[in-house]
């Protein structure tokens, strides 16, 4: 995946809230590989975003929301 420095670093610190949010709901040392069409693959029965802002300085915050998905 040929990513600059600065967006590894933003695809890396996503994956990180997202891993943080999901050991809230109990799911720990879960894999989250990207789909085909780059977006997170999320543990069966959950499901989520993660979202990136550029900061005014320059600079990324990263945001994740995970939830249980509804059948």
């Amino acid at each position: 995946m040929g990513m600059s420095g600065a967006r590894k670093l933003e695809f890396n610190m996503g994956r990180a809230y997202a891993r943080s949010a999901l050991s809230k709901l109990g799911v720990h040392d879960a894999d989250l590989p990207m789909g085909g069409d780059r977006a997170p693959v999320w543990p069966e029965g959950l499901t989520g975003s993660i979202t990136h802002a550029a900061g005014p300085q320059g600079g990324y915050f990263p945001a994740a929301e995970i939830g249980r998905a509804h059948v």
